[in-house]
């Protein structure tokens, strides 16, 4: 958690996933101050904060598993790294399950959107008397 004095002056602790949730560039400006997160707290254990994106699988070896770009509770989105489908699953299961019924919905909607091709008006149902 972070210590924050607020421009009122009321300090109170704040974790620091809900601080780049609401103001990110403070989070931010306060690591770099800092020379960066990992040089202030030696801490290497990261947390998702975002899964960004999926990606093809890049492996040449066959191994089909999905990717997927993620930002990481203090950095920023041009740190963000590609990891596999099984660490994901294993370290953070809901925000993954989260994210990929988002994918599913806004597919199904894209889907839709394309059998009625762009520009095109939806047939008239012809009602008979």
């Amino acid at each position: 958690d972070i210590h924050v004095k607020w421009q009122d002056g009321e300090t109170t602790w704040e974790s620091e996933w809900s601080l780049q949730e609401k103001v990110p560039s403070l989070v931010f400006k306060y690591w770099e101050k800092l020379n960066g997160r990992y040089a202030a707290t030696n801490l290497d254990t990261y947390h998702v904060f975002k899964i960004l994106k999926r990606a093809l699988p890049s492996d040449k070896s066959g191994n089909s598993e999905h990717m997927y770009q993620v930002q990481w509770v203090g950095y920023r989105p041009a740190e963000s790294t590609l990891e596999h489908e099984s660490k994901l699953r294993m370290i953070t299961p809901d925000m993954l399950g989260k994210f990929e019924s988002k994918q599913l919905a806004k597919g199904a909607s894209e889907k839709r959107k394309r059998m009625r091709g762009p520009g095109r008006p939806r047939k008239k149902r012809h009602v008979k008397d």
